[in-house]
Parts: structure tokens; C-alpha cells; sequence
């Protein structure tokens, strides 16, 4: 057991003092919390210039281009845009910093500057192939530049009396036209032709977006501190989190013992340490070595997520025990696709070679990639639970249940845990044993 922990205490070392595993689990992370700040201010005081043009309208009915041209007033856009940063804002009262302004600044950012757009109604008859060719002679950022040009069915307000249903619109732009103001001028059209409907069959706009519209407040959830605006995203997001941190613990520690035992075979470091050791001692401390340095990264990282939790107060939606069972099907999880990976790393002798048989591997652990959605949504559901006893995905697919909003039963996870740490032991003696490994070694 003492040289064991010998040959583990140097592979760790040997993986953890390395360059790129210091900048992968300490530096990047860093990185990423100074970095985001940084440039969320820097998206927040520069603002891309405001996007110019004529928006040329056929309107054969002439009732839906001046509803446009009130639709794309830039004072118009403003305020519509305001009252979903008002909205934003106030559905997210419990994290820190979210207010209407910060939810405003949000909104420039991901909608950009406000158009400065003007509508231009041609004549009901105007030549609509004439209207197009302006579009090939719009310059950038001129006003009086055509970058669009919609046309209006004739019976798009007035249903024709042979006709099934209305007409409706069409719409032509420039090349490369920003598709958030291409959305904002098919909105307006749309808008246009629902209220000149209304009015032509002698209702009232108001009086139908009051019978259509239900208000409602933000929901709500109670914990043992009080109430609070709902988590049910984050609660979806949770489960995901969880499980790809397992998943990226283990792939991790398994990724890194292919590469060394392929460089040690290479090298012939392995022959020199088969001098002092048995292969047996030898594969196993290579095997807890860097179920070490996965053990690191998983720590690290949850460490940073548990983190940001506890500063957006939502340190409840994850338990002390959660932790442990994501702890102990990772050393499973591990177990299982740690000893593949040796046996891939011991079979060849360079990287290259180890695709092959990585291409196995691989195929299994992009199950999990797609349950992520599927099992969170039906924690216990046929499927779900399946799954949750088919080693080596079972790990990763109990992650996903664990963490969900209707956690599985603890026999399930007893058992679970259970079909795993049977899958590592007969993983770990017969993909192949340690002296068929080591048989491949020597004759490499």
C-alpha cells in the first residue's frame, strides 16, 4: 500500500504542477470572475451606433403604413423597450443589482441601440419591382436610403367575400440587415394589419387587447427565510450543472491517465518503475493518482458554483448531502472510465492510435449530453430511472435526478451507487486485467 501511495502522490504531482493544469483549475476560473464583470461594463458604456434608413410601405388598403409609421418611432421602441427592462427587472428581485436600469442596460445590450427608422408610403399602384431596385442603391447610415420594402394585400384588413381567409404581408430587405430590425419591422406590420382588422369589423383595440390580456404577478416561492421570486430556471439549470461537473471531474482524471501512461510507455519510464513495483501496485497508484487531481477539479469548481449561489441567495436549492452523493458517484464514475482509459493508453503507443479506442468511450458519455433536458423534465420516470442502473452513464444520469426537483428515493441511489461501484470492480479487472496491461507495456 506504501508504494501505492507512492506512485499516486507522483502522478498527482506530476499532473497538478503542470502548466496547463494550474491554468485549466485555478487560473481560468479567476479569469472568468474578474473577466465577466469587466466586460459586461464594457458592453454596458459602448454602444454600437443606431441603425438608419427608410422603410418603403405599398399599402393598397391605407390603413396599415401609418400604424407602422407610429409602430417604428424611435420614441415608440424606447418605450416598449422599457417596460420589458421593467419587467425583466422586477422578475428578478433576489439578485443582487437587478433593478429596472440594470435591466434597461441589459436590454441595449442584447436588442442594441434603438433604430432611427422612418416610413415611406408609396402609392397604392407604385410598381413594387421599381420599390425593390432602391434597396440595391441604399447606402449605410444614410436616412433617406430604402433598406426595406413591405407590400400589403389588398384584402389583408378586408376579407374578400369569395376569399377563405385574409391576406396578409410581405417584406423585402437590404443584404445583411440586422435581424433584430428586421423583427422589429415585421412586428410592426403584423401589429398594423391585427388593429386596422379590428377597426374594420367595428372593435375596439383597446377593448380587445383588455379581454385578451390577463395580468399577473410575479411568482413566488416560500422558503424557511421567507418568500422570494420563483427559482424553477435555476432549479432546471441545477441538475445540468451537477452532472457536467461529474462528468468533467472524471473525464478529466481519465484523460489525464491515457496521456501518461502513453508518455511513459514511449519514454520507457514505465520498464524503470516495473523494476521497483508490481503491475498491480503500479496501475493502481496511477489510477488513484489522478482520481486525485479529479477529485481537485471537481472541488474547485463546485466550490466556485456553490460560491455563487450563496452571493445570489439561493445557497438552498443544493444540500450538504447532494455533495456527497456527487462526491461518491464520482469516484465511481471515475472508477469505471478510468480503468478504459488505461486499458486504451496501455494498448497503444501514441495518441493517435488511442482514438480508436476512445470512439467507444466517447459514445457512451454523450448519452448523458442527451438526457441532460429529457431526465431533469421526468426525474422518475421509466426512462429515467433505466438508466440510473446502466453502468458506466448511471453516474451521470443520478446526477441529473438527484439534483432535479423530485429527487429519486434513497434505495435508488443506495442501488445506483451500488450497480456503479460493481461496474468500476469488473471494470478495473477486465478491460483488461492489470497484468494483461502491463503485458501490453512490455510489449510496446
Amino acid at each position: 500500500m506504501i508504494r501505492i501511495l507512492h506512485i499516486a502522490g507522483r502522478e498527482f504531482a506530476s499532473t497538478v504542477l503542470t502548466k496547463g493544469f494550474i491554468i485549466g483549475a485555478v487560473v481560468v476560473p479567476a479569469v472568468l470572475a474578474v473577466a465577466i464583470p469587466v466586460v459586461v461594463l464594457i458592453l454596458s458604456q459602448q454602444k454600437a451606433p443606431a441603425i438608419v434608413g427608410t422603410v418603403a410601405v405599398i399599402d393598397p388598403t391605407g390603413e396599415v403604413a401609418p400604424r407602422l409609421a407610429e409602430y417604428l418611432k424611435p420614441e415608440a421602441i424606447a418605450e416598449r423597450r422599457g417596460d420589458l427592462a421593467k419587467q425583466a427587472g422586477a422578475a428578478m428581485p433576489s439578485v443582487p443589482g437587478a433593478s429596472p436600469e440594470a435591466a434597461g442596460q441589459a436590454m441595449d445590450i442584447v436588442l442594441g441601440t434603438v433604430p432611427n427608422l422612418s416610413v415611406q408610403i408609396l402609392a397604392p399602384n407604385a410598381d413594387l419591382d421599381e420599390a425593390k431596385g432602391r434597396i440595391r442603391e441604399a447606402v449605410k447610415d444614410d436616412p433617406d436610403s430604402t433598406i426595406a420594402v413591405a407590400f400589403i394585400d389588398p384584402d389583408a384588413v378586408v376579407k374578400g367575400e369569395s376569399a377563405e381567409r385574409f391576406g396578409g404581408f410581405g417584406l423585402t430587405v437590404m443584404p445583411r440587415l440586422d435581424e433584430r430590425i428586421i423583427g422589429e419591422i415585421e412586428a410592426g406590420l403584423r401589429r398594423g394589419v391585427l388593429d386596422a382588422r379590428y377597426q374594420a369589423n367595428g372593435f375596439e383595440k383597446d377593448t380587445i387587447q383588455a379581454l385578451t390580456s390577463v395580468a399577473s404577478r410575479d411568482t413566488t416561492e416560500v422558503t424557511d427565510e421567507g418568500e422570494r421570486a420563483s427559482t424553477s430556471a435555476m432549479s432546471f439549470i441545477l441538475p445540468m450543472v451537477m452532472m457536467l461537473l461529474v462528468l468533467g471531474a472524471v473525464f478529466t482524471g481519465g484523460q489525464y491517465l491515457l496521456t501518461t501512461t502513453i508518455e511513459e510507455k514511449s519514454n520507457r519510464v514505465v520498464e524503470v518503475l516495473l523494476s521497483a513495483v508490481s503491475p498491480t501496485q503500479l496501475m493502481a497508484g496511477k489510477i488513484l493518482g489522478q482520481m486525485i487531481v479529479g477529485l481537485t477539479m471537481l472541488t474547485i469548481y463546485s466550490g466556485v458554483g456553490i460560491s455563487a449561489l450563496i452571493a445570489f441567495s439561493l445557497g438552498d436549492l443544493i444540500s450538504p448531502m447532494d455533495l456527497v452523493w456527487m462526491f461518491l458517484f464520482f469516484l465511481t464514475g471515475y472508477g469505471m472510465i478510468a480503468s478504459l482509459m488505461a486499458a486504451a493508453g496501455a494498448a497503444v503507443n501514441d495518441l493517435r492510435e488511442a482514438q480508436a479506442f476512445m470512439t467507444p468511450i466517447m459514445m457512451f458519455m454523450m448519452i448523458p449530453y442527451f438526457m441532460m433536458i429529457v431526465v431533469p423534465r421526468a426525474p422518475n420516470s421509466t426512462l429515467s430511472v433505466t438508466l440510473s442502473f446502466i453502468p458506466p452513464i448511471n453516474p451521470f444520469i443520478m446526477m441529473l435526478r438527484i439534483a432535479s426537483n423530485d429527487p429519486p428515493p434513497v434505495w435508488q441511489i443506495l442501488l445506483s451507487l451500488g450497480v456503479a461501484a460493481t461496474g468500476a470492480v469488473v471494470a478495473v479487472w477486465l478491460a483488461p486485467n492489470f497484468r494483461t496491461l502491463i503485458r501490453w507495456v512490455r510489449m510496446a
